[in-house]
């Protein structure tokens, strides 16, 4: 069970001053983890791989948080989210795609539901909603990436990795492996990636018991 939207995640060529960009918009720093192992699992998905990356996660009340991550890798392939508004108690993203109902089915498996234009998810717990529209692009590469300048991923918290991934395969969704990563702060999570046939590229994790 996907319980809400745990951040949106953003790659950065400088990420102290894309921190600095964000907090003038009324985030702050809450947490950062600095040479932290990179999961094998994203290798993939970059043009170059490094075993370490850092992190910042920036919050504002009543918003998703951000997730600034310097992957030491950069390419100029576009990601899935074309545009993100962060605004309170509601997001709304513009999701690229070659065939809106192949997204519309991707998401649906992933628990959102459909609204007029929208695909929708409102949170198990208490959290932001969070509502997608698509802007089709025939010509969009079929090519999944965690190193599109910008944002390029969302993160859900689920009760139980292990157990998401069972389900989410069983509804015919590609996933890849599930990983493990300590943070600096101690927290150890369990991590894995779902992946749409239009470039989605989906972050499911959850947090091991102290």
């Amino acid at each position: 069970m996907l319980l809400r939207v745990a951040h949106f995640s953003y790659n950065s060529i400088d990420i102290e001053c894309d921190k600095n960009t964000f907090v003038c918009e009324g985030y702050y720093l809450d947490k950062t983890h600095m040479q932290i192992h990179n999961p094998k699992i994203k290798q993939s998905f970059l043009s170059t791989y490094s075993n370490k990356h850092n992190l910042h996660i920036l919050k504002k009340s009543n918003h998703i948080d951000l997730e600034i991550v310097e992957q030491q890798s950069i390419s100029n392939a576009q990601s899935f989210i074309k545009d993100i508004e962060n605004k309170e108690m509601c997001s709304t993203l513009s999701i690229r795609t070659r065939c809106e109902s192949s997204s519309r089915l991707f998401w649906k498996h992933l628990g959102l539901q459909s609204e007029a234009q929208y695909v929708v998810y409102s949170p198990m717990l208490s959290g932001s909603r969070m509502q997608l529209s698509f802007s089709v692009d025939v010509d969009f590469k079929k090519q999944q990436n965690l190193d599109s300048v910008g944002f390029y991923s969302i993160a859900f918290l689920s009760h139980n990795a292990e157990v998401e991934k069972k389900q989410l395969t069983k509804r015919g969704i590609t996933t890849t492996a599930i990983t493990s990563i300590t943070l600096t702060d101690g927290v150890k999570i369990r991590l894995f990636f779902a992946l749409g046939d239009q470039n989605e590229l989906v972050e499911i994790y959850d947090v091991c018991a102290l």
